[in-house]
Formats: structure tokens, C-alpha cells, sequence
């Protein structure tokens, strides 16, 4: 019998909404053997529309099907160019997808890595169909250049990703990684049906993307 998922409490609710007059599109990329339905994803899809912003979530094929081409088809298909009001959040194998896109990428705002890791993590049924995304060199200059901001969050007890992992990402986007303690792998199976703290943080971007403008 499963067990119901653990509830931790997030931080404050978010409330407050997406400041400035521009409009953003929040895109939200799963991980393998993942679901467009699944974990915070329809949670913060919601919140994001009630603020008067749009959000898409693809299905991508996973696993049959999983490969980068597929997937950069899709998210073209579904999303189409990363403009200037772009926002990307990528879980697991989904924040290397988007490492992928900004390469690709002009100026999205900003993107968000949740549990997130590049590298095989020897286990073998998952390694097979990761290996396109996360094995090859990434441009980081190229992809710092990408975006204005950058959070990532990762666990200290995620049964699939090593805690560095995620370090690894924010070191070299030079970010600190957001430590969300026995959060898992940051999805429904260990309690994370919302994801308010990420709420909280997008809420901050064009706050964040202004000040850094007023600086260039």
C-alpha cells in the first residue's frame, strides 16, 4: 500500500503578486518517467495564471521516446522562442533540459533548477535515457549570459540526486544553492504537491531583472 506523502511547511504563502507591467510565460519542464500532472507543477501553473501571467507545462515523451531532439520539438512546438518575458523551472532531469535550452537561448529573465543534476547517477534505468542531456560538455559562459537569474534548490536527502549535485550547477552559474532540508527529490512522493518558497522567489524576479538593469 503506498503511504500518503509527507507535508512540510514551505514558508509563508505567497501572496503578493508578480510586480511590474510586463508579461511573463512560466515554462515547467518535468523529469524522466515524469508527468506534466505530477508533483508542484499544476500547483504552480495555477498560481502563476491567478497572477495574470501565462504558464505552460508539455508532456514530454518519457520514457519511450526520451531523447533531446523530441524534447526541444516539443517544448518548440508548445512554448516556441525564449523571449525576454520567459521564465524557466526545470525538475530533475528537466533542469538539464533547460541548461540545454538556454544554451540555445537569447535572454529568458530567469530559471529555475529544482533537484537537478548533470552526470550519471548509476542507476542504470534512468542512466540510459538521461544520457543525451546530461552527459555532453555545457557552454557556461554562453549560458550565464542566458538569463539574469538563476535559483536552484536541492536536498540533503534526495534518494535519486547527491546533494552536490545541484551544488555543482549553482557553483558554476555562481549562485548559492537554496538547501530545502528532507525535502527528498522535491516532488508529491515526498510531500511537495506546492512549492510556495519557488512561488516566493519568482514573485522577486522582475524586482531582481530591474535593479540589474539600472546597474548595466
Amino acid at each position: 500500500m503506498q503511504t500518503p506523502p509527507k507535508q512540510f511547511d514551505l514558508g509563508p504563502k505567497a501572496g503578493s503578486k508578480i510586480v511590474g507591467g510586463d508579461f511573463l510565460r512560466v515554462a515547467i519542464v518535468h523529469g524522466s518517467c515524469g508527468s506534466a500532472n505530477g508533483n508542484w507543477f499544476p500547483w504552480l501553473a495555477s498560481r502563476v495564471r491567478e497572477l495574470g501571467h501565462e504558464a505552460i507545462v508539455p508532456q514530454f515523451p518519457t520514457p519511450k521516446g526520451q531523447n533531446l531532439s523530441n524534447w526541444l520539438r516539443i517544448f518548440d512546438e508548445q512554448v516556441g522562442l525564449l523571449s525576454p518575458g520567459t521564465i524557466l523551472v526545470g525538475h530533475s532531469l528537466g533542469a538539464a533540459f533547460v541548461l540545454r535550452l538556454l544554451e540555445r537561448a537569447a535572454d529568458p529573465i530567469a530559471a529555475f533548477f529544482v533537484a537537478g543534476f548533470l552526470g550519471l547517477l548509476g542507476l542504470p534505468a534512468y542512466d540510459e535515457i538521461n544520457t543525451e542531456f546530461v552527459m555532453p560538455a555545457v557552454d557556461w559562459p554562453r549560458l550565464k549570459r542566458a538569463a539574469k537569474a538563476f535559483f536552484v534548490y536541492g536536498s540533503d536527502d534526495d534518494p535519486y540526486v547527491p546533494q552536490n549535485r545541484g551544488e555543482d550547477i549553482a557553483t558554476a552559474l555562481g549562485v548559492q544553492m537554496i538547501l530545502m532540508r528532507h525535502g527528498g527529490h522535491l516532488n508529491a512522493e515526498s510531500g511537495f504537491c506546492s512549492f510556495p518558497r519557488l512561488l516566493d522567489d519568482l514573485t522577486r524576479v522582475p524586482m531582481i531583472v530591474e535593479s540589474d538593469d539600472r546597474r548595466s
